[in-house]
């Protein structure tokens, strides 16, 4: 016990030496529609993307390392979202993988967004059109995962990042920058009355280097979140989870998160959610100044590893949810995220 709580003092204390990074920039929307707008993870969605108390998702690694160190089998992740805004032919897709380790687990992972078609730029010229070039961008975010148990129940996590992006007009050289995230989880479990119950705590700093691209400050996110889950066998299993999120860099995207799932038969799952951030109108009435969303989402997994001889569990999960719009009285088109996983029997 003695030993815990100077390791949980130790990691809280390395939180505290790294915030003072944040003075060294500015954060001002760069890369928002990967950071912010959509998460890999349609489970994450329809939870009001909240998921740093959560463990055992691939997608979630992004947000918080240390969630993959509990995994006891190999697990799989992909998921695609397509239409962003006004770009109705652009792309999301993520690929994860998580291997688990003595006491721990490595991940790797390439989340990806992709305008697809260019936007084109063009004058009008004695009747005729002529075209002045094209806008284009595509973002991949390379990411390698490793957590550990540092003692029973008591998770750390660090990633190593490596963001591309491909951003302007005619031929575009591609610019990189490398950051690092850490994250801390602590897990609770017991019984009372025989119902099994699990309280997890989690914490996170993402971009703690401080690192830009093209110039621009990276956003420096701090994520403190809490989860609660029961399990009523074989029926109901029941998940909360709420969080918190500052980004230490910047006025703007701190914020409250908070969603439920509810799992019947271990099999069909219905969550719901809620998340309000504050935004930057940038000087304008028409502009929100706070982005409030309900969120809703449906998931199927399937068992299999309780059938004899057969290695793998299936997992699919999806939300279809209005875009959120930053301009008042002002609506987009819905999108869908869907989201497979796989995890094999070791």
């Amino acid at each position: 016990m003695k030993i815990l709580v100077v390791r949980m003092i130790f990691f809280s204390g390395l939180f505290f030496i790294l915030l003072p990074t944040i003075v060294l920039g500015e954060y001002k929307e760069v890369l928002e529609n990967i950071f912010f707008s959509r998460y890999p993870s349609a489970k994450v969605e329809a939870l009001g993307k909240g998921c740093v108390a959560i463990d055992g998702d691939i997608a979630t690694c992004i947000h918080n390392p240390s969630g993959i160190a509990s995994i006891e089998k190999i697990i799989f992740g992909t998921s695609y979202s397509k239409s962003y805004y006004s770009l109705e032919d652009a792309e999301y897709n993520f690929f994860g993988v998580g291997f688990p380790i003595k006491r721990g687990a490595i991940g790797l992972s390439r989340y990806h967004f992709d305008y697809r078609n260019p936007i084109l730029f063009s004058r009008i010229e004695d009747g005729a059109i002529i075209l002045i070039g094209e806008f284009d961008s595509d973002t991949s975010l390379f990411t390698l995962t490793f957590a550990y148990e540092s003692s029973k129940d008591l998770f750390v996590g660090i990633n190593g990042n490596v963001i591309r992006q491909r951003l302007g007009i005619g031929i575009i050289e591609p610019d990189y920058a490398g950051f690092g995230d850490i994250g801390v989880l602590k897990s609770f479990e017991f019984q009372e009355n025989s119902i099994n119950q699990k309280i997890c705590l989690g914490a996170s700093l993402s971009n703690f280097t401080s690192s830009k691209i093209h110039g621009d400050d990276l956003p420096v996110i701090l994520r403190l979140g809490f989860s609660y889950k029961t399990v009523l066998k074989p029926i109901i299993a029941l998940l909360l989870h709420i969080e918190l999120q500052d980004v230490l860099n910047s006025r703007y995207r701190g914020g409250f998160k908070v969603g439920g799932e509810f799992l019947l038969l271990e099999m069909l799952a219905f969550r719901y959610g809620y998340y309000r951030e504050k935004i930057d109108d940038h000087g304008f009435r028409s502009n929100k100044n706070l982005l409030e969303e309900k969120t809703s989402g449906f998931g199927f997994q399937i068992p299999l590893t309780k059938i004899k001889y057969i290695p793998v569990d299936i997992e699919f999960n999806m939300v279809k949810l209005p875009q959120p719009s930053y301009v008042k009285n002002v609506q987009w088109k819905d999108f869908s995220l869907y989201n497979l996983n796989f995890r094999w029997r070791r």
